[in-house]
């Protein structure tokens, strides 16, 4: 993922799952429940306007 970040240059990465729990797995990294996707805002809050 390290090596995704740098060469891509994004801030994170949201590795969508099948579980219900959000938490991170590494620096700029997280697990996303797909069921967030569904929820306006969960994903991306700091670009929904």
């Amino acid at each position: 993922m390290r090596i995704a970040l740098e060469d891509l240059g994004l801030e994170w990465i949201a590795m969508v799952y099948t579980g219900t729990r959000r938490y991170p797995i590494g620096e700029a990294v997280e697990a996303v429940p797909l069921a967030a996707l569904a929820e306006r805002g969960s994903l991306f809050s700091a670009l929904v306007v």
